[in-house]
């Protein structure tokens, strides 16, 4: 949905939590770096985990911690964009706002 640019902000999360409620979230490298030294024990344990996967379940793992840092990043990166009703401005539209802005600072400056 985030590489469709009319996707509906709210719909896009509202997909994505529905998705995760579902299936394990991935662990992210940082979060297991950040862990608190109570937690070595699950740490060990998702490191034993990842060592029985098959190749094919690591790539898929791989693949969808990826996507999911991915769609953080993106919903940071449009939320700025973001209209009332989950619309998401396009570029031509950010572009024609910031010429009107332009225009009107210049008129503010002559004034």
């Amino acid at each position: 949905m985030m590489d469709d640019p009319n996707t509906n902000y709210y719909e896009a999360l509202k997909a994505y939590d529905m998705y995760w409620k579902n299936h394990k979230q991935p662990v992210d490298e940082e979060e297991l770096m950040n862990q608190g030294k109570e937690k070595v024990g699950e740490e060990e344990e998702e490191k034993d985990k990842e060592e029985r996967l098959t190749p094919a379940e690591k790539e898929e793992q791989n693949r969808m911690r990826y996507q999911s840092k991915r769609f953080e990043r993106w919903k940071q990166e449009v939320f700025p964009f973001v209209q009332t009703d989950g619309h998401i401005l396009t570029d031509q539209e950010r572009l024609k706002i910031w010429n009107q802005q332009q225009e009107e600072m210049k008129n503010q400056n002559h004034k």
